[in-house]
């Protein structure tokens, strides 16, 4: 009698720790769930958009390409993917995409948004974003601008230009045309160039280029262009920029153009607003200039080499286009300022 009381007794405790054993199982295995499922969702994702962990990017002075005083201007080019696998990443300053060439995606704050040749995208501080390529030649160009120099830019364009709408919701992006495309890739190439002839003057000349880019890109009402450049006329630009084909110059030009050399003068007028010889010679002396800072071949080879078959028309276009001779365009560059009073001296 007295072992069935003592049995009577502890059966009910045996029976309650049974069912806190099995609740803390129960809830053993939901927490494994959850997390089995968190880690898988997370390499899925990752899986899907390929991306990298977040990386925060601050913008420092030595962040400099080309030796371009504080601002980084690079020229991305996606032919190696290996080489420029999309990293997800933010940063402190204010960035602006421009797509030159080919088709991606970019990233931003879990949107993706494919880019086509002549978007062109404004990040913020705090944006996490990257691009990835989806065609052999996508190449984009990046321009960095400090926070403090965008602050002052939009106090200089003033409360009319709104500039606040820039700075809500999903970073903007508009397009321009390839006729605009061309002429701003220019902007951008000549001042790189400038950077190695006029330094101590390049503070000036960006901040020139980002009022004037804000102001035709991202007003409130930005100009888009209905007259698209056709593709073979594209294809023909992006063709005549090889070397052999601007020093050859306008047999080149017609050959590779097939169509008949009135149609082809008519359609450079109308979308790229030069001449097929303004255009080469346009090309030529880009190429010249660039000889002429970057090595010691003289004036007369390079300009054979560039396609100019007379030294006296080399010499006016140049004089005509960068403001001084051959030969002063060199010494300046090697003296990165020279004196006015010593340029006039020059006879080039």
């Amino acid at each position: 009698m007295q072992k069935s009381v003592v049995n009577l007794l502890v059966f009910p405790v045996d029976i309650w720790d049974i069912f806190v054993i099995l609740t803390k199982i129960a809830i053993l295995f939901s927490v494994l769930r959850i997390l089995i499922f968190y880690h898988f969702f997370a390499v899925v994702t990752s899986f899907l958009t390929e991306e990298l962990s977040v990386e925060t990017i601050q913008y420092k002075e030595e962040f400099v390409l080309e030796e371009f005083n504080r601002y980084y201007i690079s020229f991305l080019d996606y032919h190696a993917p290996q080489n420029h696998r999309p990293v997800i990443h933010t940063h402190d300053y204010y960035e602006i995409i421009l797509v030159s060439s080919g088709k991606g995606l970019h990233w931003c704050n879990t949107v993706e948004t494919e880019l086509n040749l002549g978007d062109m995208v404004l990040v913020r501080p705090r944006d996490i974003h990257c691009c990835r390529a989806l065609s052999e030649e996508f190449c984009l160009i990046n321009i960095i601008i400090p926070n403090q120099l965008f602050q002052e830019l939009a106090r200089y364009l003033g409360s009319s230009f709104r500039i606040e709408r820039l700075l809500c919701g999903e970073p903007t992006c508009v397009h321009i045309s390839v006729n605009e495309l061309m002429q701003l890739e220019g902007k951008i190439r000549q001042l790189l160039l400038m950077n190695k002839i006029a330094r101590d003057k390049m503070d000036f000349h960006f901040r020139a280029f980002l009022i004037d880019t804000f102001v035709s890109c991202f007003s409130e009402a930005p100009s888009v262009s209905k007259n698209e450049i056709p593709p073979w006329l594209q294809d023909l630009f992006y063709q005549m920029l090889l070397h052999k084909n601007f020093k050859e110059g306008l047999p080149a030009m017609y050959r590779l153009s097939h169509v008949s050399r009135e149609y082809l003068t008519r359609m450079c007028r109308q979308h790229l607003g030069q001449t097929p010889s303004e255009l080469i010679n346009a090309l030529r002396l880009e190429y010249a200039a660039s000889e002429l800072i970057n090595t010691t071949i003289p004036v007369l080879d390079i300009s054979q080499n560039a396609g100019f078959n007379n030294l006296s028309h080399f010499y006016h276009l140049f004089r005509e286009c960068y403001g001084m001779s051959p030969l002063q365009f060199r010494k300046y560059s090697l003296r990165k300022t020279l004196p006015d009073r010593e340029l006039n001296k020059e006879t080039g």
